[in-house]
């Protein structure tokens, strides 16, 4: 790397860091409390954490009653921030049921957040750089178009998820299986990805698709997907030793979370067609529960035309995650970040199987959620002693939308805009294999 790419990246890192450092410690989301709960379970239980994945378990004092869905990645993560920030959560019952955190604890778990955040901006910058061969400038706009989304700054730094730890184990493991000259670790990274959140299999599906579309039903195939496989069971390999019933255990607890029904409050809904029913059309039930059937369809048509005429790597990754996120049932805020990451790859990669002001409009699209929505809310709910100045910073800011009716029209434009993205492709790729098809047969 020459001089001139370190003091771009050293930019890049500054300027990701300084939108996010004044939320960290006067900001905290629901998920960030109940993570809190989770850690004190882990450093109670140790591997036997499945086994008291739920309210009632023996010394759990969860605020909230939601299981633990994930991959174990996670509770390795948080047990030593526990251990820094052991501040209990503080319930209170007075007018209502009030939950604080505290700040300590809501800033270094959300310090690892925004880290990961950094490491993505730097993971695209490389990739634009070095994968697709782009000049300075485009990576480095590349790398802020994803730092600098409003959502990636919201989940991050102000309400704390980490769909994107997932996300650059992803990236990190495409770079490197790109690169192919540590074709075999980018395998194995890759399948660590779904050990953080399981939320990325759909972009891995890709990745197992290119290897056989590669190397076909061969030895290296198989080998190559016992590397992924094994990258996504190694976390597990600690907790399923302590206790057997791990994996059932975490099976039981996502189909529990999994059962689809109306989404409520649709102000969090991100399926336009799922809000659409809650919020208007309540008899129409089973068009939710049928969600699959659609997200199946349309994946597996996804991955037959890559594998019989797509040739970027990078599309198809995304477009298996748009078809995720446009299909499944509810669809979180959260799990937008990677499409972020996504698009702001493919914006500067000269693809021309999508339409780039398509695209250029899902991104400030999905940027806007977090301008319209009172996002001020996280800076006082969890927040016993809150910074007045943050409170009317984000205030001043954000549009302030109450109204249920915006997120449902919101929400519909966002997945129509999905259904374009992946239909056009598909039609694109489509024609090009009919193309070649008639060439060969000379018509």
């Amino acid at each position: 790397m020459s001089r001139v790419d370190t003091v771009i990246l050293l930019l890049i890192v500054l300027v990701g860091i300084l939108v996010r450092v004044p939320f960290l410690w006067t900001t905290c989301g629901s998920d960030v409390v109940q993570f809190a709960g989770f850690a004190d379970t882990f450093l109670h239980h140790g591997f036997h954490f499945y086994d008291y994945n739920y309210l009632e378990a023996p010394g759990n004092n969860w605020p909230y009653p939601w299981k633990y869905i994930y991959g174990p990645v996670l509770l390795l993560i948080l047990a030593p921030l526990r251990l820094i920030a052991p501040d209990p959560v503080k319930v209170v019952r007075d007018y209502g049921l009030n939950i604080y955190a505290s700040p300590s604890w809501c800033g270094i778990v959300k310090s690892v957040f925004s880290l990961f955040d950094v490491l993505t901006g730097i993971l695209i910058y490389y990739t634009a750089r070095r994968i697709f061969s782009t000049s300075r400038l485009v990576a480095a706009i590349a790398s802020l178009l994803y730092l600098l989304n409003p959502m990636t700054i919201y989940i991050s730094a102000i309400y704390g998820m980490f769909d994107n730890m997932a996300l650059f184990f992803l990236l990190l493991g495409l770079y490197m299986y790109m690169d192919s000259r540590h074709m075999l670790a980018g395998l194995f990274i890759a399948g660590f990805s779904v050990s953080v959140k399981q939320t990325i299999l759909p972009s891995l599906l890709v990745l197992i698709t290119d290897i056989f579309k590669k190397h076909g039903l061969s030895g290296t195939s198989l080998k190559y997907i016992m590397v992924v496989l094994t990258g996504a069971l190694v976390p597990f390999t600690p907790f399923i030793i302590a206790s057997p019933g791990t994996m059932g255990s975490l099976l039981n607890a996502l189909l529990e979370s999994s059962k689809p029904g109306y989404t409520e409050p649709v102000v969090y809904s991100f399926n336009g067609l799922s809000s659409l029913i809650t919020y208007n059309f309540r008899g129409y039930i089973w068009v939710i529960e049928s969600w699959w059937v659609f997200f199946t369809v349309i994946t597996l048509s996804l991955l037959l035309l890559y594998y019989k005429q797509g040739n970027t790597l990078l599309l198809c990754v995304s477009l298996a995650y748009i078809a995720f996120t446009a299909f499944y049932w509810r669809v979180n805020h959260q799990y937008l970040v990677p499409l972020i990451a996504y698009i702001s790859l493919l914006l500067v990669t000269g693809e021309n199987a999508v339409s780039k002001p398509l695209l250029l409009f899902t991104y400030i699209w999905i940027g806007l959620w977090p301008v319209a929505f009172p996002t001020s809310w996280w800076s006082h709910v969890h927040i016993e002693n809150p910074d007045v100045n943050i409170w009317r910073l984000l205030d001043s800011i954000t549009l302030m939308i109450f109204d249920p009716a915006f997120y449902v029209a919101y929400s519909l434009a966002l997945t129509t805009s999905f259904y374009i993205i992946i239909g056009s492709t598909m039609v694109h790729w489509l024609k090009q294999l009919m193309n070649k098809r008639s060439a060969a047969a000379g018509i």
